[in-house]
């Protein structure tokens, strides 16, 4: 991986995240709720949110389950975040 494939991956976890925080928000789920219903911990999702980590197919399906959101809801966020 190169300097701009990183910076790209880097920029992609980073809207992605900004996007799950504001999705969360506008659901007014705090993120140990959102923990608890997507069965994971509260630390997993803090450091989604600040685009530290990357996430999995499945655990980001039982996330937009548990905000009650698709995949177009995502993608619309995220393009609102991205800097591309």
């Amino acid at each position: 991986m190169n300097a701009n494939d990183s910076a790209d991956a880097d920029a992609a976890k980073l809207a992605l995240g900004a996007a799950l925080r504001e999705l969360r928000g506008r659901a007014k789920v705090t993120q140990a709720e959102l923990a608890a219903k997507a069965n994971t911990d509260d630390t997993y999702i803090s450091h989604l949110e600040h685009g530290r980590i990357d996430i999995k197919w499945s655990t980001l399906q039982r996330v937009l389950r548990a905000l009650d959101l698709s995949l177009d809801d995502l993608t619309a966020e995220i393009r609102k975040h991205s800097t591309r």
